[in-house]
């Protein structure tokens, strides 16, 4: 997912200026808190995320490092309970996609 994101910098270089706009960090917060506002009424179902739950939940991480202001924990878990998933489960996923991000992001810098 890391590699998506930035070979998505490097393709629209325009990317790289959203995180220094106010606006966009507005809407991105605005939507995550609509975003998870909305998944009161999601369905809830139990046990262990599948490989496409797993899937969309990356791709929404994506999304997050992508737009700032936008929440990863929060895109996450949401997709994680749009999904199906418990509320348990899906903070607890996302916890453990954060691991390789917040890792892999440290190295980044350290070696930039």
């Amino acid at each position: 997912m890391l590699v998506l994101v930035l070979l998505l910098r490097k393709a629209f270089p325009a990317v790289k200026e959203w995180r220094f706009d106010v606006r966009v960090a507005a809407i991105g917060l605005m939507s995550v808190g609509v975003f998870l506002l909305a998944t009161k009424w999601a369905r809830r179902g139990t046990g262990e995320p599948s490989v496409v739950t797993s899937v969309a939940m990356g791709l929404a991480q994506c999304v997050a490092a992508i737009v700032t202001g936008c929440s990863r924990s929060g895109s996450t878990i949401g997709t994680g309970l749009f999904l199906g998933l418990d509320a348990a489960a899906a903070a607890r996923f996302s916890f453990f996609m954060s691991v390789p991000a917040v890792v892999g992001g440290s190295l980044y810098e350290m070696l930039r």
